[in-house]
């Protein structure tokens, strides 16, 4: 036999509900075990959906991390450059700085300009990386999959394994710079790849 909501639960006895009694009700109204009218349902969703959330919530962020990002870091960005062989400071190994420092070249039309999918280029050296822990070789290189890391990062969310990847891929970058930046002739990207 089906019960009645009304008798069960009468309208004005529903804000004293808790959650889990208003949960076992929905249960007992999708399996026809209790019967309801317009007016009840009508109350039941009020109390429901305006005085409480018995939706779960979804962190669509679970597991990301979320580092604050110094206003000074941010003013490291300059979309206009072509020239890669900005000095990095070996210092600084937060993530504030290198999204500054990492974006302090146009990235993409660099890559454009010596004639590479830096998507696919980039892609490239972080599987390696997540397989081997091998990271490409020349600072260019290396600047250039930073500039990609950090550029994927709002759309893909910062991870620990991803900072952790983009802290070494920073390192490396500082030490390329040493290395290189002195040189007279500098290692093109398609020579370093």
């Amino acid at each position: 036999m089906t019960a009645k909501c009304r008798e069960l639960w009468p309208i004005e006895s529903l804000a004293a509900c808790t959650d889990d009694d208003i949960l076992r009700i929905w249960h007992e109204l999708q399996s026809g075990r209790l019967q309801s009218d317009d007016e009840w349902l009508r109350a039941l969703a009020h109390e429901t959906w305006t005085t409480r959330s018995l939706v779960p919530t979804i962190d669509l962020h679970q597991g990301e991390i979320r580092p604050p990002i110094a206003e000074e870091d941010m003013r490291q960005i300059d979309q206009g450059s072509l020239d890669p062989w900005v000095r990095p400071d070996p210092t600084r190994e937060d993530f504030s700085y290198i999204l500054g420092y990492a974006q302090s070249f146009a990235g993409y039309d660099y890559a454009e300009k010596v004639e590479i999918d830096l998507g696919k280029f980039a892609n490239e050296h972080s599987n390696e990386y997540f397989k081997t822990g091998t990271l490409p070789k020349g600072f260019a290189p290396l600047r250039c999959c930073l500039f990609f890391e950090i550029r994927r990062q709002p759309h893909a969310g910062l991870r620990e394994d991803n900072l952790r990847y983009i802290q070494d891929l920073y390192r490396a970058v500082c030490l390329a710079y040493s290395a290189e930046a002195s040189l007279p002739f500098r290692e093109h990207l398609l020579d370093a790849s």
